[in-house]
């Protein structure tokens, strides 16, 4: 389903969710929901979506999956570590696992990129994982 930015509120998700048969959630920018309770600053906001988001994967027991965007410093870095997320860095530590995506524009033409897993509540963290991409295809494979 597709929804306006700034629409989907994470309790409609989990309905929507909650009526399906799937495996995987796909949340294109959790920052792009929108917060059932307004808060006076947005980082707040950003914090009661990813802990809804949290609680939703746990209740139905299937994974939600979101992309988060760096700071301006984190575009500027090789690779993209907690400090390098934007607005609020709690999104970090409500997560069960977070992993950025790090390449450069010859590593991005050569289809070539390293995932470096950030916190992770089920393993080890602080490490790359390189990877080759094949871009037509949609296909990321450990190296």
């Amino acid at each position: 389903s597709e929804f306006p930015t700034s629409s989907l509120t994470v309790d409609q998700l989990g309905s929507l969710v909650a009526k399906t048969n799937v495996d995987l959630v796909l949340v294109d920018y959790g920052q792009l929901m929108r917060s059932s309770i307004r808060r006076e600053q947005s980082r707040h906001e950003l914090t009661e979506i990813y802990k809804g988001l949290r609680k939703v994967a746990g209740d139905l027991q299937v994974p939600i999956w979101t992309a988060h965007q760096a700071n301006r410093l984190g575009t500027h870095a090789k690779i993209i570590l907690p400090e390098n997320v934007a607005e609020d860095f709690n999104v970090i530590a409500i997560t069960d696992i977070s992993i950025s995506v790090n390449h450069t524009e010859e590593e991005y033409r050569a289809g070539r990129i390293q995932l470096y897993v950030m916190a992770s509540r089920i393993g080890m963290a602080g490490y790359k994982i390189n990877c080759s991409v094949n871009w037509k295809m949609a296909q990321i494979m450990a190296v």
